[in-house]
């Protein structure tokens, strides 16, 4: 059995969570696509549906991304003492 819980979103639920036009999230998925950082793949239960998937690619990026926010927050407030 499939735990819905581990299934990626869907373009209208993702559209839905950051209150966007479909249309507006739709590009920004072609983008991150065609970038590599995000996958369509077709929804386990569901023949119609297809789901969005992060990559491997993308969660790098966003750890980097983290770290480099975390490291500059805590300097900011080192420096602020």
């Amino acid at each position: 059995m499939i735990d819905k819980s581990d299934i990626p979103p869907t373009l209208v639920e993702v559209s839905d969570k950051v209150r966007l036009a479909s249309t507006t999230v739709s590009d920004i998925i072609h983008r991150l696509q065609r970038n590599g950082l995000l996958i369509r793949e077709q929804d386990p239960l569901d023949a119609r549906a297809i789901r969005l998937r992060i990559t491997g690619e993308a969660w790098e990026s966003l750890e980097l991304s983290v770290d480099g926010v975390d490291c500059t927050t805590r300097k900011e407030f080192n420096n602020a003492k």
